[in-house]
């Protein structure tokens, strides 16, 4: 890749208010300053698009209903111009302000997919880590217990979107499982793995955990698995929750430490 790369971060907003302003700040306050910014937001009612414009936002907004967050995400690819995209929710926010400039040498090595980890923190107030969602032991076959990497910190060239098809836009919770299963069977793109925090990721959000969320996204994934001709037992996407168990162990455990210490 020769030239200015440029970065297209889509943010999908829909009653962002109290956390969307942090979000475009934390894009603004990065280094590196080839980056297009676009929000799609689904008719927010709680004064997230008055926010955005009072922000003197300068990057793309695009107001209106769809059929749910991934085809806001669709959306947002479409119209960007950058030659890699990323995703930030409008509840998220980077965790400095190079993590950008730091992608570009990684692609520019003729990487076309980048995966970093995310760290959880509460929704509002104090950035204490309450789970982990690393990447650092993370392979493609883990697709086949329903481990898959952290989208959010999820980085792909758009000529692989374009090549592979956007997201599925029939998926609630689970489209970003199924687009990530699909391009590494279908695309079998060339990764890379950052083990280190990326992205601080605000706790809830549409697959928080609930029982109708842990039905739904259950059925979603193997849902997503027979779609790609992905053969497994039904019983094996329960392994997707030993992981998430330790992120939340961890932190704890070094918490209980400090305390100790």
């Amino acid at each position: 890749m020769k030239g200015n790369i440029w970065i297209s971060i889509i943010t999908p907003t829909l009653n962002c208010a109290k956390t969307i302003e942090h979000c475009i700040q934390s894009i603004k306050n990065q280094e590196y300053k080839y980056v297009e910014h676009i929000i799609v937001d689904g008719n927010s009612t709680d004064g997230t698009i008055e926010k955005i414009q009072a922000s003197a936002f300068s990057g793309k907004l695009i107001i209106g209903s769809d059929k749910g967050i991934y085809a806001a995400i669709n959306k947002g690819i479409k119209q960007a111009k950058g030659h890699i995209i990323g995703i930030l929710h409008g509840d998220d926010f980077y965790v400095n302000n190079q993590i950008l400039a730091n992608l570009i040498p990684i692609f520019r090595g003729g990487i076309e997919a980048v995966l970093g980890s995310v760290w959880f923190v509460p929704k509002i107030g104090e950035h204490r880590i309450i789970r982990k969602y690393g990447t650092k032991y993370w392979i493609p076959t883990h697709f086949r217990w329903g481990i898959q990497p952290p989208h959010p910190g999820f980085f792909l060239l758009k000529k692989k979107y374009l090549d592979l098809g956007l997201y599925r836009e029939h998926f609630q919770v689970a489209g970003d499982f199924e687009f990530l299963l699909r391009g590494f069977l279908e695309g079998n793109w060339k990764y890379y793995l950052i083990h280190e925090p990326i992205i601080f990721m605000r706790s809830g959000g549409k697959s928080k955990f609930s029982f109708k969320n842990l039905v739904l996204i259950n059925k979603e994934c193997w849902q997503a698995c027979l779609e790609n001709n992905y053969k497994i037992f039904p019983g094996q996407l329960l392994w997707r929750y030993l992981p998430k168990f330790l992120g939340v162990l961890l932190p704890v455990l070094g918490y209980c430490r400090r305390l100790l210490l």
